[in-house]
């Protein structure tokens, strides 16, 4: 189990809506697909630092 709201939520803290662009990129993120996660979220406007650490909680089951 991945933690696709958490990268949402992450995403969104930057000031970028939540669109379906960057759910998309966070199931990547679940999906262990690191560099697209972190490309999707980067096109849809995170910052690339804050698409990074977003991608990263993705890959990791809720707390």
């Amino acid at each position: 189990m991945a933690d696709i709201p958490a990268c949402t939520r992450m995403a969104a803290q930057t000031g970028v809506a939540v669109t379906e662009a960057v759910t998309t990129a966070c199931q990547r993120g679940v999906s262990s697909d690191l560099q697209g996660c972190v490309n999707g979220l980067t096109e849809a406007g995170v910052p690339s630092g804050a698409a990074n650490g977003a991608c990263r909680v993705a890959a990791h089951e809720p707390r």
